[in-house]
């Protein structure tokens, strides 16, 4: 199958384009960051620190088939995903999926990450990090970022004081970091390995969110010298996930012990000491397949208690069915929800 991502997007409809010439696939990954000397610059910090990989930030929306088209001229005719460990036969049906994912999330302004290994790359690198984000929805105030970070409506944020808000560039560099560690652990530490488990792929997202968010927590700490109040914030938000029934991204145990770390000790790390060390505590806080199953089945009957209007958890429900719920974790988990956001001075009509 010769452009796996030109029939990803007949699939959708999108029937007339041709394909972009080399000097017009460079012109497009420079214009298409949401022209952001932020998201620039971040871009090329990752291009000149990880040269074997090719870092582009798309930014989707109404720019989703320019990106998708330069996206294919990038990655050849047969590219692979290199997220996920899978046989050579399923190549082509994971970048059917894989393709049909990063459209998805430019269409709707969703950050992600996806590493690729090019084929036949045009002149530059053989590996390619594809990162979704439209800054100007993740954090076009700070109000707006904090929002964004808590998925809740503006009106709900309007008596948050600005002290609490997160930074808008703050937000962006975060957000970036964490999506950029994706596909440095895709390349560096290995792909996500094959299971015959139900809830696999849900199990390594909880623990790979942990040490991305640890890891771009360290990049910002070690770019302000101190712990600030974006990096207090932030984690009380990972805390209050539950909240709004995502219980994957409750990440404040790795983000606590990150801002633990001596702050000399990890400004003067290099970058390959702060990505080792954001393994080193995704690592400590790793669970068993097992342990994860009671922590999701404590953590649905937490989001029960906290009434998330985000809640939709027949699915996942199902398929912890006949899991004992720890009532001890629960009763800590709401607990630890609800100080997390009194501590945001958010008040939820749900709070009781």
């Amino acid at each position: 199958m010769q452009y796996i991502l030109f029939c990803i997007l007949v699939v959708l409809s999108i029937s007339a384009f041709s394909q972009t010439d080399d000097e017009e696939a460079i012109h497009a990954l420079d214009s298409q960051s949401c022209h952001s000397k932020i998201v620039e610059a971040k871009r090329d910090y990752y291009r000149r620190t990880y040269p074997d990989i090719l870092f582009v930030i798309f930014k989707g929306g109404d720019e989703t088939l320019d990106d998708m088209v330069v996206l294919d001229t990038l990655l050849g005719p047969n590219p692979v995903n290199l997220d996920y460990e899978h046989p050579n036969e399923l190549r082509e049906d994971l970048m059917i999926v894989s393709a049909g994912r990063v459209w998805f999330m430019l269409q709707n302004s969703i950050p992600s990450a996806t590493l690729f290994k090019a084929d036949n790359p045009l002149g530059w690198q053989e590996h390619i990090c594809v990162v979704t984000l439209d800054p100007c929805v993740v954090a076009s105030s700070n109000l707006d970022a904090t929002g964004y970070m808590l998925e809740l409506p503006i009106e709900e944020l309007q008596n948050v004081p600005e002290e609490m808000c997160l930074d808008k560039e703050d937000c962006i560099e975060f957000t970036i970091d964490h999506e950029a560690y994706h596909c440095l652990k895709s390349m560096y530490v290995g792909p996500q390995t094959m299971s015959s488990h139900t809830l696999w792929g849900e199990y390594n997202h909880y623990l790979e969110e942990k040490g991305a968010d640890a890891f771009a927590l360290a990049m910002h700490i070690r770019k302000h010298n101190r712990l600030t109040p974006f990096a207090e914030n932030i984690t009380r938000i990972r805390g209050a996930s539950l909240l709004n029934a995502d219980p994957n991204h409750f990440t404040c145990d790795a983000l606590k012990q990150m801002s633990h770390i001596p702050i000399e000790e990890l400004t003067n790390m290099t970058d390959a000491e702060v990505f080792n060390l954001a393994n080193q505590i995704k690592k400590e806080r790793t669970i068993s397949y097992d342990e994860y199953l009671d922590y999701l089945a404590a953590a649905i009957s937490a989001i029960k208690i906290l009434e998330s209007e985000n809640a939709n958890l027949s699915s996942l429900e199902e398929k912890i069915k006949g899991v004992k719920v720890n009532q001890d974790l629960v009763k800590k988990l709401v607990e630890s929800s609800r100080s997390c956001l009194s501590e945001l001075q958010i008040q939820k009509k749900f709070e009781k």
